[in-house]
């Protein structure tokens, strides 16, 4: 069974990387055991993806509309996730 975290070899030291490339077939192996979540693959990293929770998405409703009131609606762009 493979580990999320490889073992370094015999003489590494502690302070020596321990992260593993991931490939998009790994991915693919995760996803498949059900382990994937809310992750993302860049570079050959797993990058967390947490979701944003309400006091976040209130905040940043009240910001967008601050903004839109003090500069105009053609000013202001936002990207509001939708979270299910």
């Amino acid at each position: 069974m493979q580990t999320l975290v490889t073992e370094p070899p015999y003489g590494k030291t502690p302070t020596d990387s321990l992260r593993k490339k991931w490939t998009r077939d790994d991915c693919i192996r995760l996803d498949a055991a059900g382990a994937f979540g809310k992750l993302e693959l860049i570079d050959g990293e797993l990058i967390d993806r947490m979701g944003t929770r309400p006091p976040h998405q209130i905040t940043q409703g009240l910001m967008i509309e601050w903004l839109m009131r003090r500069f105009g609606y053609r000013r202001v762009r936002s990207e509001i996730a939708i979270d299910g």
